[in-house]
């Protein structure tokens, strides 16, 4: 797709079976790890017994043991929905390998589907066993609450699978969610509610921010009632562009606040896939993640809700189309540079295991580890960054410290334009020069974005200069902001006023550019004329 971007997870609910195909439990199936120690532990499949609504209290499924103490997640790895009923042995490795990766948390799917098929019959042995699993490992759990079952969705509404139907009742969802937090009070952390709405992939028959944030709201008043401590993550929202099946991440977060949102979200969750360009390398890219994620940050700020994070709830590259060496490196990437925003919560990595290694098929080959758990050169990459406890860059450290008071939160990791570092700011763009820090303005630094210049001069009365071979001028006013350079600018003469337009070709083959009380016009002939209006 455009830009070689990841426009969504689609196919990730069908296959829910670890390693499927395998036809022993042999060496295929040993965790080869740089470093890893591998816990033995049993799992018990529980017994699940079914009651009816009205029959009697929601004791479905045996009660669970005391919890273990929990620490917040930083780091991550979530599940597609594989562990749910994978071999308890599978369980066990798959599990191991997180806590030998470095990670302290997984993303875990409470499907709403699976646990409640049919209306009042629920079982949570499928979940109880991982969140067990979880706790023995001291694993902290984000529970992503999603996908209606048949008799709970809207009739008719198919997105990838008919698990991805909007639900025919907010209040029916808010309850379940609510049945979900009293379970797993003082297990289960965090819950997501739904994944990637803004796909009607995920969120059928049409992505809708106001449908959303109708189950947000439900979920969220439910969640904590029951458990009060439990924080709600809203959104899930996915980085795509505006297209028949999606919704741009940035107007879906819009449309959440517009719908009400605020207030019923304890933090916001986005997936930054991109499958060939560094997280911070796409700052200079417009709807590229790291753009809209600016931007969605923007709208909390203009809602009062600068205090709550944006968790990356998934990010990942799949082998069947991104070399190990190039996805290994975009992960370590990822790693570091996520790290660098003050408003970036915990993050996710997708998945724990491959559903389908050697496919052709993109979508089964996200796992950290292949089918037969050999960790792959992404899973290397994590474990060493993690191992490190996720060092700050050197470009980041050059800059750390470097800003003054007045630019406000950063909104961007330091990113390079050919040899010119940079960060984004509130109210700014940090710009490293040979003399030192140089601070741009948001209209000229967002005009600079993709330009390798650097500023070599302070903003001043609303002008600011850069390097060029034959000379760079911005210029902002209420009119816009726009260059002027080469042979206009040094026919420049300030009665002009501030250019209206950029330099453009007129219809007789001479360069132009506009300003408020005259014009500039160049030519091989004649050279630079100016004209007062």
């Amino acid at each position: 797709m455009h830009g070689g971007r990841y426009w969504g997870t689609a196919g990730r609910r069908k296959a829910r079976r670890l390693g499927g195909g395998r036809g022993d439990t042999g060496e295929r199936r040993r965790l080869i790890l740089v470093a890893a120690i591998v816990l033995v532990v049993s799992i018990g499949a529980g017994t699940m017994v079914l009651l009816r609504a009205g029959s009697g209290p929601e004791t479905q499924t045996p009660a669970l043991p005391p919890p273990a103490t929990q620490s917040p997640p930083v780091v991550g790895v979530g599940d597609s929905g594989q562990l749910l009923d994978a071999p308890d042995a599978d369980v066990a490795q798959a599990l191991d390998a997180v806590t030998a990766l470095g990670a302290t948390s997984i993303r875990l799917p409470i499907t709403w589907a699976f646990v409640e098929p049919e209306q009042g019959v629920l079982d949570w042995s499928p979940v109880d066993r991982i969140v067990v699993a979880a706790e023995q490992r001291d694993l902290s759990i984000l529970g992503m609450i999603a996908y209606s079952p048949g008799w709970a969705a809207v009739p008719g509404a198919a997105g990838l699978s008919a698990l991805a139907a909007e639900p025919s009742s907010p209040a029916l969802f808010g309850q379940f969610a609510g049945r979900v937090a009293e379970r797993y009070r003082d297990r289960i952390a965090a819950y997501e509610v739904w994944n990637e709405p803004n796909s009607s992939l995920f969120f059928a028959p049409a992505s809708d921010p106001v449908a959303y944030t109708d189950l947000l709201k439900a979920a969220y008043r439910e969640i904590k009632d029951h458990d009060p401590a439990a924080l709600v993550v809203g959104g899930a929202i996915t980085s795509v562009v505006d297209s028949p099946i999606f919704m741009n991440a940035v107007d879906f977060a819009r449309g959440m606040y517009d719908a009400g949102a605020q207030g019923h979200f304890d933090a916001l969750s986005f997936h930054p896939y991109h499958r060939t360009t560094g997280f911070a390398a796409g700052t200079i890219w417009p709807e590229s993640p790291i753009r809209q994620l600016i931007d969605i940050r923007q709208l909390m700020v203009q809602h009062g809700d600068q205090d709550k994070k944006i968790w990356a709830t998934e990010y990942g590259l799949p082998s069947a189309e991104v070399p190990g060496t190039t996805a290994s490196a975009l992960i370590a990437n990822f790693l570091t540079t996520w790290q660098e925003l003050p408003y970036g919560g915990p993050l996710y990595l997708f998945e724990i295991i491959d559903r389908g290694t050697g496919s052709a098929d993109p979508e089964h080959t996200f796992g950290l580890l292949t089918g037969d758990f050999t960790p792959k050169l992404t899973f290397l990459a994590a474990q060493h960054v993690l191992g490190q406890e996720i060092p700050l860059s050197s470009e980041a450290s050059r800059f750390a410290g470097k800003a003054p008071p007045s630019l406000g939160e950063i909104r961007s990791p330091v990113y390079a334009v050919g040899t010119s570092l940079r960060q984004e700011f509130e109210d700014g763009t940090l710009y490293e020069t040979d003399s030192g820090y140089v601070v741009v303005p948001p209209p000229i630094a967002a005009k600079m974005r993709q330009s390798p210049a650097r500023p070599t001069t302070q903003f001043a009365d609303g002008t600011q200069q850069f390097e060029g071979d034959t000379g760079l001028r911005a210029f902002t006013s209420p009119a816009g902001t726009f260059l002027v350079h080469g042979a206009i600018l040094d026919a420049y003469d300030p009665a002009l006023g501030f250019p209206v337009t950029d330099e453009y070709d007129t219809a007789d083959g001479r360069r132009e550019s506009r300003f408020q009380h005259g014009a500039i016009t160049w030519s091989s002939g004649t050279g630079a004329v100016v004209t007062f209006a």
